[in-house]
C-alpha cells in the first residue's frame, strides 16, 4: 500500500488549484491509498482570515473534511503542516513538513511560522512530532542545518526538472537522516505522480506512520522520478 506523504488542498493551499476532494479522486485513480494532507500553514496567508485562530480553525476543518471523504471514497487521509519557516529568510522559503503532531499543536503554537529553526524542531519534538524539511534541492541548494532535522524528502513535483533523489539519498546517509516521498501535487502539471511510503498495511494514524520512518527497520519509498512513465521502488 502506499502513502503519499506531501499532498494540498485549494481551500488552505493558495498555490494549490485542487479541492481535497479532486486531490483525493486523483490519488485513488493513481493507486494511492493515503495521503498526509499537509497544507501550508504560512504566516502571509493571515490576510485571509479574520484572525490567526481563525485560520487555525479553517485549517483544521479543511482536514476533517478531507478525513471524512476519504474514509467515504477508501482514500485514508492522515494529519499533517508544512510550516513556511518565515524566520530563516531563506529565497526561496524553507518549508518543513511536521509529522506526527495532532490539531493541539498548531492552537497551542498558532505562531509557528515564525519560530526560528531551533524553537520549531524543539516544539514539534515536544509534541511527539518529527520535522522533514519538503524539497530541500529543488531548483537550488536550500538544506537547513540537518541538526535540527529528522529527515528531508525526495519531492516528485512534475513542474520541476528532477526529485534531485540522488542528493537526498547521499546526504540523508551522511547525516543519518530518514527519507520520505511525496508528490506535493498542486494540480498544475500534466500528471499526477504515484509515489509515497510503501506499507504492507495503513497504520491507524499518524503516529503509526512516524513510529515506521524512525524505527531502524528497512523502508521502502516509491519514486516517480520527473516525466518517467513508471516510479520504482527504494528501499532504505
Amino acid at each position: 500500500m502506499i502513502i503519499d506523504m506531501h499532498c494540498h488542498s485549494k481551500a488552505i493551499s493558495r498555490c494549490c488549484q485542487l479541492t481535497y476532494e479532486q486531490n483525493i479522486n486523483y490519488a485513488k485513480e493513481c493507486g494511492i491509498d493515503a495521503l498526509i494532507l499537509t497544507n501550508h500553514y504560512y504566516g502571509a496567508y493571515l490576510k485571509y482570515y479574520e484572525s490567526v485562530e481563525d485560520l487555525v480553525e479553517h485549517y483544521h476543518k479543511e482536514y476533517k473534511d478531507a478525513k471524512a471523504y476519504g474514509d467515504s471514497v477508501g482514500v485514508k487521509v492522515y494529519y499533517g503542516i508544512e510550516i513556511t519557516a518565515c524566520q530563516l529568510q531563506r529565497s526561496p522559503d524553507v518549508h518543513l513538513l511536521a509529522y506526527g503532531v495532532d490539531e493541539k499543536f498548531l492552537t497551542d503554537h498558532p505562531y509557528v511560522y515564525d519560530y526560528p529553526l531551533e524553537k520549531i524542531y524543539e516544539t514539534v519534538k515536544q509534541y511527539g512530532g518529527i520535522l522533514v524539511q519538503a524539497h530541500p534541492f529543488r531548483c537550488v541548494d536550500r538544506l537547513v542545518d540537518t541538526q535540527y532535522l529528522d529527515g528531508i524528502e525526495i519531492s516528485c513535483h512534475p513542474k520541476y526538472f528532477t526529485t534531485s533523489q540522488e542528493k537526498v539519498k547521499e546526504v540523508a546517509k551522511e547525516k543519518s537522516l530518514i527519507i520520505t516521498c511525496g508528490a506535493d501535487y498542486h494540480g498544475d502539471t500534466p500528471y499526477r505522480p504515484k509515489c509515497g511510503l510503501v506499507v504492507d498495511e495503513l497504520p491507524k494514524d499518524i503516529n503509526g506512520i512516524v513510529e515506521i520512518l524512525m524505527s531502524k527497520e528497512k523502508k521502502t519509498l516509491l519514486i516517480h522520478e520527473v516525466n518517467e512513465a513508471q516510479p520504482k521502488e527504494y528501499t532504505y
